[in-house]
């Protein structure tokens, strides 16, 4: 009998990176994140097992951690509110194409009460819950507190999202400019 198919975990990914695309930050194995630089051209992503029930964590980590990066670098990517947020991505000379809010938040923006089912649905169905002025709302569930969201320009701008079977990683670009942070540690 012969064995057929032994599933070797993956570790990293690399990618071409251009010195446009900084500031850089990157998944770890661990499954913290942390600002990284390319090499040889390249930035590399480590993956970490994580069933895609559990991305909301790791979700909130990279939240978290992009607000922390931007505090100490004294990046001017942190607003106090979703409109702000959209205001400044614009001043970047980024086009906002993505809000995610977190679940207790929706019911705000797209003006109808949903489960957390039907928002799933909808996502999987639509890529998104709904649109409001050319932007795809998204849920992020329990991942982020009332009063926090994530404005993104075009998803291809603001980096890679690698999943193969149970492993995920992360890599976002012009860490600085591509995501805006709503949320109580804004800048001026």
């Amino acid at each position: 009998m012969v064995d057929v198919g032994v599933f070797t975990p993956p570790i990293a990914v690399q990618f071409p990176s251009d010195p446009s695309e900084g500031p850089w930050v990157t998944s770890l194995s661990s499954g913290k994140f942390t600002l990284t630089r390319p090499r040889e051209g390249c930035v590399w992503q480590a993956l970490l097992e994580c069933t895609p029930d559990a991305e909301d964590g790791l979700f909130g980590e990279l939240f978290r951690t992009l607000r922390q990066l931007s505090v100490r670098h004294g990046w001017k990517n942190r607003c106090s509110s979703i409109e702000d947020a959209v205001q400044r991505m614009v001043s970047f000379g980024l086009e906002p194409k993505a809000l995610t809010v977190p679940f207790s938040t929706l019911k705000e923006i797209v003006g109808e009460e949903l489960t957390e089912e039907e928002a799933d649905r909808l996502t999987l169905s639509k890529g998104c819950v709904t649109e409001v002025n050319g932007i795809q709302v998204l849920s992020a569930r329990q991942a982020l507190r009332k009063g926090e969201a994530l404005v993104t320009t075009a998803r291809a701008m603001v980096g890679h999202y690698t999943r193969v079977h149970t492993y995920v990683g992360v890599t976002i670009l012009r860490a600085d400019k591509s995501v805006v942070l709503v949320g109580e540690d804004a800048v001026a």
